[in-house]
């Protein structure tokens, strides 16, 4: 604010003395005692619209807001006793309405005698600070609410500013924070990665979703997920870093759990691998969901029952995790040695309902087929499993008019067989749900959909693997092993006039 001296009898120079507070950028005033304006500058006509010829003579409340003239009249008294009042924040009302926030000081003018007859009051707008300020204090309390660490460094990597999520987070209050260099928080193993990221926020760099580890005051390691941009000052030099913070170590615990439970569900899986069955050509495919728990409990196999016999067998765990992984494993073990002990179709799916049925909850859809080529007919029965399909030798596609039957663990109905002509040169096609059903439409039309692609990818016969990529990209052609939302199995067996090399 520029400085005035208060004003004194100097009858040589008074016209100098005009001139300089005409030239004043800070609006400057002088009024009576009781408030009447007897002086008015041009900074002052230009901050509140009004000419010196409107302000000069009218009282003081011209420019005080409603609710502050109580105010101006204590300020007044004040400086009629004497006071000098300094860089006292108020607001004063411009001619259009507009209430400004000004910083005023008031010192009293001073007869010969002594007494106070006046006063003088200089003053500057200060609106843009206190928006600034306002939006300021907004910000503060945005990034004190904030769930994410936030801290605030030099390029040096000392630390200036620490909010609470950073407290909660690490241990330290901002106290024992700030000032301290960055490293507070970092493994010793990784000082030189810390000093690499300072390097590239200086280089003008975003860093975003940078996933290191830091350390807390107690000694914990914690996996964090940060984002880093650089602060500029006005002139636009980088002058130090702004991170955000963000504990990822559930969620990579998470992980690495759901991986541990993928590769045991695949080991489940590998421990039976599908044996090469003489007479057959077959291909299969199982795409894994990575959605959710990620773990689910498709199966398929093939059995060499022998005398050219092949048994058959796809299923669907209910439910995902680790559970459905092992209750897969064991059925899937059960049901390949019923069918070497030559059980029927319909006594080996009733005594894996006998074995559901002693799990906690657990509910399976399975589908057992015994293919007899040299007989010419297949067996086949199902528990609450989606319709097998076959393919005949001229490319016409058709369900295979089997009893659905109840899944397994339910209980109390008994499961029933039928036998179907097989003929040679004929293709098989078992499959779980996830290669058919989807959130918007119906089971039957996709079902349809199914029959369609089976119909184009094995007709003319030929290369098995070739149609299950095709019949897979036609059902789902943007879903890939990456972003499943359900196990995919599907299994085509085709019974050939000679037995070709098995492909499984």
């Amino acid at each position: 604010m520029t400085s005035v001296a208060p004003p004194r009898s100097n009858p040589g120079r008074p016209e100098l003395f005009r001139q300089l507070v005409e030239c004043s950028q800070d609006p400057i005033l002088t009024k009576t005692a009781d408030g009447r304006i007897t002086f008015w500058n041009a900074a002052a006509e230009q901050l509140y619209g009004y000419r010196a010829d409107q302000a000069v003579g009218r009282r003081i409340g011209l420019i005080i807001p409603a609710h502050l003239q109580a105010e101006e009249s204590d300020l007044l008294k004040r400086v009629a006793a004497g006071e000098l009042v300094e860089h006292y924040e108020t607001q004063r009302l411009a001619r259009s309405g507009r209430l400004v926030d000004v910083e005023v000081s008031l010192w009293p003018i001073r007869r010969p005698d002594g007494t106070v007859g006046a006063a003088c009051s200089v003053m500057r707008d200060i609106t843009v600070r206190k928006l600034a300020e306002a939006r300021t204090d907004e910000l503060a309390v945005v990034v004190e609410s904030s769930q994410d660490a936030i801290l605030i460094k030099t390029l040096a990597g000392q630390i200036t500013f620490w909010n609470t999520a950073a407290e909660r987070l690490f241990g330290y209050r901002a106290r024992q924070a700030v000032g301290r260099h960055v490293e507070l928080v970092m493994p010793s193993g990784l000082k030189a990665e810390e000093a690499g990221l300072l390097r590239r926020l200086a280089a003008g760099e975003r860093i975003e979703h940078y996933e290191t580890r830091r350390l807390t005051r107690d000694g914990r390691l914690l996996d964090i997920d940060v984002t880093l941009w650089p602060i500029r000052d006005r002139s636009g030099n980088i002058t130090g870093a702004c991170s955000t913070m963000r504990d990822v170590t559930g969620r990579k615990r998470a992980q690495q759990e759901l991986a541990e439970l993928r590769h045991l569900s695949l080991a489940l899986r590998l421990m039976g691998e599908a044996e090469r069955v003489p007479g057959t050509d077959a291909a299969a495919r199982y795409l894994p969901s990575t959605q959710g728990r990620g773990v689910g409990g498709d199966w398929y196999d093939l059995i060499d029952l022998g005398a050219g016999r092949t048994g058959i067998i796809i299923g669907d765990v209910m439910g995902r995790g680790l559970e459905a992984a092992v209750v897969m494993g064991q059925l899937r073990s059960a049901a390949r040695a019923l069918a070497l002990h030559g059980a029927k179709p319909r006594e080996l799916m009733a005594t894996l309902d006998t074995f559901t049925r002693g799990l906690p909850e657990q509910f399976v859809t399975c589908l057992y087929a015994e293919a007899d080529p040299g007989k010419g007919e297949v067996t086949v029965c199902s528990a609450g499993h989606l319709p097998a399909l076959r393919v005949a030798p001229d490319g016409a596609v058709e369900p295979l008019e089997v009893p659905t039957g109840v899944p397994l663990g339910v209980g109390g109905v008994a499961h029933q067989h039928v036998s179907l002509p097989l003929q040679a040169g004929t293709t098989l096609a078992l499959y779980t749900d996830g290669l058919v059903e989807t959130p918007h439409s119906d089971i039957d039309t996709r079902i349809t959909a199914l029959t369609a692609a089976l119909g184009r990818a094995c007709s003319p016969a030929g290369d098995l693997e070739r149609a299950a990529d095709r019949v897979v990209q036609a059902m789902l052609p943007d879903v890939t092993a990456a972003d499943a939302a359900d196990d995919v199995t599907l299994l085509l067996i085709a019974f050939p006039a000679a037995p070709p090399r098995s492909r499984i």
